[in-house]
């Protein structure tokens, strides 16, 4: 996964981050949409103390709006696509496209040997 990392005025650095395990208490949600703020423009313009929480190597994005991408086996009240935003600035409606997921598996069969792929 990658991460834009505060380090220092005019340094901003791309960074590739381990993806996370979903623990049974926990979801883990992917960034569709990020904006900036005016606080991350004056950080990346002077310097931390601007009134922000981000520190030297944190990452920037608090204004997000996310996709849940896995859900722990103990949560019950979120599941797999569901639209995450902040409760402050809520959606009044899902993103445009969102349907509900349904479950599905999928299953390949392919020959060991290729050239036996037509015996299939």
């Amino acid at each position: 996964m990658k991460a834009a990392l505060y380090q220092g005025v005019y340094n901003i650095e791309i960074a590739d981050l381990p993806d996370y395990e979903c623990g049974d208490d926990a979801i883990i949600l992917k960034n569709i949409y990020s904006s900036i703020c005016g606080t991350d423009v004056a950080v990346y313009h002077h310097g931390l103390g601007m009134g922000h929480r981000i520190t030297l190597g944190g990452e920037f994005g608090h204004e997000t709006i996310c996709r849940v991408s896995a859900v722990g086996r103990n949560v019950k009240d979120v599941k797999v696509g569901d639209t995450i935003n902040l409760k402050e600035n809520p959606a009044d409606n899902p993103l445009p496209g969102y349907k509900e997921m349904k479950p599905m598996v999928y299953c390949g069969i392919y020959p060991i040997e290729s050239n036996r792929f037509e015996d299939l």
